[in-house]
């Protein structure tokens, strides 16, 4: 008789299945993927308009009723204690080795932790930024952006999350026996603002696509509008303000105007897109920039891509994008900023510039044009990624986070 694999509760807070693109979604719908390669049962809780169980290839999600609010991190405050309620009834049928937070829906798991006392599960929280100083940093980053309405209604977020939400987390934080980061730039951020005594630990990751099958090689909606001139610059980006694609944007011109070959496509939606596909007008290039806007499977543009553009302002953290086109064996260009210059070695992984410089990215982007640089950087990016980011050491520290003490 097969033993059942013993289950885990993993905190998404939104719904894996709904926000099927990048983010943060993804980073939890890994992360179960990992539990499961790991041995684990991984049961997702998020809110939703209606309660409803679904099983899916990487496990159980559970859907808690919460109607009237907007299914965000700004509302954790008031979400929390039905995502706490559903998760403790489920420990009352289920053992459960280990509860899995992720940012500040982890809250949840503190008052799950709370009402359970001694007998709670190991509770793990997974922070890949502050959420307080994610809003700041796009507040900041308005800030050369000519849209007065959009600063005042991030103002508005910032105040409101650093009165709602940052407490939140920080419950969160002090309740954890360890704290999971991926980064040395988000464990000094953890520790400047929840202090030195977090329990910390860092582990490795991976983007989704580890545990999934090869790439598919099907051409993208859009190729016929490549053609055969120069290489395809290609960045995966939610346009906000922080991910600087105003910046990739007038480096392209910048090459466009010095003769380079090339087009630029930006795959992803966001609040930022019309304002950038103006942008793209206004400077000459609107022929040679693409906006796909929002696609469900950003795999065939990866595919296609000759050199991959990371042009963010702030990350806290890093990219999950720019790690898929490090395991196709793409060349990175990015910014030199938080998590991305530690998983780029600029001159042997990628290329790293310094943030919101156009003409610094562009230089880059133009190097990056020889064929031998590009095939050399791509091999080492593919062995740097195999090494970092691979199913094997993600799963194992997975097993190791979920089985085994602090």
């Amino acid at each position: 008789m097969k033993t059942p694999m013993p289950h885990v509760i993993l905190i998404s807070g939104r719904d894996p299945l709904e926000e099927i693109g990048g983010g943060h979604c993804a980073y939890v719908r890994a992360h179960a993927r990992a539990a499961l390669a790991a041995g684990f049962h991984p049961h997702l809780f998020c809110v939703s308009d209606r309660a409803r169980d679904v099983e899916t290839d990487f496990g159980t999600v559970h859907r808690m009723a919460d109607r009237g609010l907007a299914h965000r991190q700004t509302m954790i405050r008031f979400h929390a204690p039905t995502l706490a309620q559903g998760m403790g009834e489920f420990t009352r049928d289920h053992p459960v080795d280990a509860i899995h937070g992720f940012g500040v829906w982890s809250y949840a798991g503190a008052l799950l932790k709370a009402r359970l006392g001694p007998d709670s599960p190991r509770f793990i929280m997974s922070m890949y930024t502050v959420y307080a100083v994610e809003c700041q940093a796009q507040l900041d980053a308005l800030g050369h952006y000519p849209w007065g309405r959009e600063r005042l209604r991030q103002r508005i977020e910032v105040a409101w999350v650093q009165r709602m939400a940052a407490p939140c987390e920080h419950r969160a934080v002090l309740a954890a026996d360890v704290v999971g980061v991926n980064y040395d730039s988000v464990q000094a951020l953890i520790k400047q603002h929840h202090g030195s005594q977090v329990p910390i630990r860092k582990v490795h990751y991976g983007p989704e696509s580890v545990f999934l099958p090869p790439f598919p090689t099907r051409a993208p909606e859009g190729e016929a509008w490549l053609g055969r001139e120069g290489p395809l610059y290609l960045t995966i980006t939610l346009q906000r303000p922080k991910k600087g694609t105003d910046i990739l944007i007038e480096a392209m011109a910048r090459l466009a105007h010095r003769g380079q070959p090339g087009k630029l496509c930006i795959v992803g939606g966001g609040p930022m897109m019309g304002q950038h596909r103006k942008l793209a007008h206004a400077l000459g290039i609107g022929d040679r920039v693409l906006f796909t806007g929002f696609v469900e499977d950003v795999r065939p543009w990866l595919n296609l891509a000759d050199i991959y553009v990371q042009p963010s302002l702030r990350e806290e953290s890093g990219a999950l994008a720019m790690l898929e086109a490090m395991q196709l064996g793409k060349p990175v260009v990015c910014s030199a900023i938080d998590g991305l210059r530690e998983d780029i070695a600029d001159g042997i992984t990628g290329l790293l510039v310094p943030p919101m410089n156009s003409e610094a990215l562009a230089e880059a982007m133009i190097r990056m044009q020889d064929p031998d640089l590009r095939a050399t950087i791509g091999q080492e990016a593919i062995r740097s990624f195999d090494r970092r980011f691979g199913a094997k050491v993600f799963a194992r520290d997975i097993q190791t986070l979920y089985g085994q003490g602090s």
